[in-house]
């Protein structure tokens, strides 16, 4: 499955690792929640390599800067983890607009378009 990775698709899948993120954190598995984190920033430094998302630059910042918030145990979020989980799922919506398809690749949680 070839799936173009656009910056919609990769909206998508920031939200489903911002999700991972909460959830082992919740859970209290610093491991996990490492990893998704990881990934979480690696989409976002891709998301800002799209000439498309210039103008959004400052958007993208300060949501990578929610997203450390958030894997942060120590720090205060000025945006909750729900809300933040709440931004993320026009994305997730969009890509399954006019009937398209997603699947979540169960190994590593990307979302693809099928």
């Amino acid at each position: 499955m070839n799936t173009a990775r656009t910056p919609l698709f990769l909206m998508a899948n920031l939200g489903a690792e911002v999700s991972r993120l909460v959830s082992f954190k919740e859970k209290g598995n610093r491991i996990l929640a490492g990893k998704a984190l990881n990934r979480a920033e690696r989409i976002l430094a891709e998301i800002k390599t799209f000439p498309e998302m210039k103008s959004r630059l400052e958007e993208i910042v300060l949501l990578e800067t929610q997203v450390a918030n958030v894997a942060n145990t120590e720090a205060e979020s000025t945006a909750s983890a729900s809300r933040l989980k709440s931004y993320f799922q026009p994305f997730a919506l969009r890509m399954l607009k006019d009937g398209d398809m997603a699947a979540v690749d169960a190994d590593n949680g990307i979302v693809h378009k099928i």
